[in-house]
């Protein structure tokens, strides 16, 4: 009863492990290096969950297989898992270096694979790691966690260097990202110590499977760039725009990142409705869109009530008149709308200085302004 619960849950992971690793090459026409290191991955862990189920059916004594063949799914079993972590390794290095490895990492990187492999080898003469005795049982050797040190320390260093990434304020745009992948780690280790009480449940393969869907996931989300209320860019695409708009910025231009935040928004929900909220979303994105062709900026919902732009203007330009202009388009677009509310927004602005340190300090500034602005209004003060 316990071989055919292991088998089965052995197979539900191989299933769907597979169709994570064909749908991420297909999921674009262009395969990038990181999409091919991931589905390589991911497809040597599906490798590793045959090779473990044939092995239990065998040593469950549903299938006599002799003791060369034994020993050598065990050892294709731990090299496809240590070459399933080593690709996992070089697919965080891709993301972080935007799709782009040196030969020499490949080789570095693989030394401790080799090593992995070497003990494997060397095993077969002295049982080091694993080794059968004349009645065919199977023993570990006094090395057999080195093997799980060796293949499991690419997993750990990859989350402890995602993880160091996504607090770097140089990657804040991409935090959400780092901190996707470096929690890939944390289900196969909740896993593995619940399988260490459970040993006739593949409850590791399962750890394993859920990391890659979540990986999976976040990867999907990435693709979306477009706001499906408001129809414009999301807050992951505004980042992405702001990066690449500071890195190519010309010396006779100036950046700037306005935080736009709808005053009295809980109100408009709670009173209204959240139909009447979601057209004034739509309306002040409607706004943002004009503004932005008419100055080549570039707009996005940043979160609930609030939306951001960025734009670059001359430095003989004034950026009071684009908030002059948001402010005079929102009232004008709330009297046409006919909203039984006053349409109203305040607006936080914030230039970019190279001395700044990311753009983490270019958005809290912008949104330190646009908090004045409220308080200024709830006071009575004019600005």
């Amino acid at each position: 009863m316990e071989i055919m619960l292991y088998s089965e849950i052995n197979i539900l992971s191989v299933v769907i492990m597979f169709i994570i690793a064909a749908e991420s090459l297909v999921i674009k026409f262009d395969i990038s290096l990181k999409i091919k290191l991931f589905a390589a991955s991911v497809f040597l862990a599906v490798a590793a969950n045959v090779l473990d189920f044939l092995w239990n059916i065998s040593t469950a004594n549903y299938w006599s297989i002799p003791v060369p063949a034994m020993w050598a799914i065990d050892f294709m079993y731990f090299i496809s898992f240590g070459l399933s972590s080593y690709f996992w390794f070089l697919y965080t290095e891709t993301v972080y270096r935007d799709d782009y490895l040196k030969k020499r990492t490949y080789i570095l990187c693989a030394i401790p694979l080799v090593v992995l492999a070497g003990l494997l080898i060397v095993s077969l003469l002295n049982g080091c790691v694993f080794y059968f005795d004349e009645n065919r049982v199977y023993h570990r050797g006094s090395l057999f966690y080195a093997q799980h040190i060796l293949s499991y320390g690419y997993i750990f260093v990859s989350s402890v260097l995602c993880l160091v990434r996504a607090f770097n304020k140089k990657y804040f745009d991409r935090k959400e990202e780092f901190i996707a992948l470096a929690s890939f780690v944390i289900p196969p280790v909740i896993c593995a110590v619940v399988q260490a009480m459970l040993q006739s449940i593949p409850i590791l393969s399962v750890g394993i499977m859920v990391s890659y869907i979540l990986v999976f996931i976040n990867s999907l989300e990435n693709l979306i760039s477009t706001d499906t209320l408001t129809e414009i860019a999301t807050r992951r695409e505004l980042l992405h725009q702001l990066t690449n708009g500071i890195k190519s910025l010309k010396a006779d231009s100036s950046l700037y990142f306005l935080f736009i935040d709808i005053d009295n928004f809980k109100h408009i929900n709670d009173t209204y409705g959240h139909p009447e909220g979601d057209r004034a979303l739509k309306a002040l994105a409607g706004v943002l869109k004009q503004v932005c062709t008419e100055t080549d900026g570039f707009c996005a919902r940043y979160g609930g009530d609030e939306f951001a732009v960025v734009i670059r203007l001359e430095k003989s330009r004034d950026v009071s008149e684009i908030l002059k202009r948001i402010y005079e388009l929102v009232e004008q677009k709330g009297r046409e709308e006919g909203f039984g509310f006053d349409l109203s927004v305040s607006i936080g602005c914030s230039q970019y200085e190279s001395s700044m340190v990311g753009i983490q300090e270019l958005i809290s500034r912008a949104d330190a302004s646009m908090y004045d602005r409220k308080m200024h209004k709830k006071n009575g003060i004019k600005s």
